[in-house]
């Protein structure tokens, strides 16, 4: 993966680190040298125009822009995703919990975060915290569920589904 990385962009800096995934995201956010960045995970292809996409919903006030990643199992897509109606959902002081923050493609405003300190055991639902922590700085979270992304891997039974979950937690 690095070298592809390296292949593609022979600029980047690639940074090893073996904190958590909590702590990693920390470790990301300290090298950041620009007033945006994003995370996508390893596991999500970004779509044609999603940058522009995201990037217009980034407005004054809003500390973070995350996308619905769209499986290609048609399983999971019918327990695991939804399309709520209105499809910008966005989260402030007065509903910091009204979704469930995910940061496998989310544009960032580096300022609402640059002071984040993950607790050093924070392993799973990183993501969560970080939505807490932006809109606690009294920033918004947008979350789009236009599709602007789409997860690579496929899960096709309740079996896999929980094998999928059992196995990012041994991650975790």
């Amino acid at each position: 993966t690095i070298d592809s990385v390296l292949e593609v962009f022979p600029e980047a800096k690639i940074v090893l680190s073996k904190e958590n995934l909590g702590r990693a995201r920390k470790v990301g956010i300290d090298h950041v040298d620009t007033p945006f960045f994003m995370f996508v995970d390893s596991d999500v292809l970004l779509l044609k125009g999603s940058y522009k996409n995201i990037n217009g919903l980034m407005k004054n006030g809003v500390g973070a822009v995350s996308c619905f990643a769209k499986d290609n199992g048609e399983f999971t897509q019918e327990i695991a995703y939804y399309q709520p109606n209105p499809h910008i959902v966005v989260s402030s002081t007065e509903n910091m919990d009204s979704q469930r923050g995910w940061a496998y493609a989310v544009l960032i405003r580096r300022q609402a975060v640059e002071n984040w300190a993950p607790n050093k055991y924070l392993c799973a639902g990183e993501d969560h915290q970080l939505l807490r922590h932006i809109v606690g700085q009294g920033y918004l979270w947008v979350t789009s569920y236009f599709v602007f992304a789409k997860h690579l891997h496929t899960i096709q039974s309740y079996f896999d589904f929980y094998h999928d979950m059992w196995n990012k937690q041994k991650w975790n």
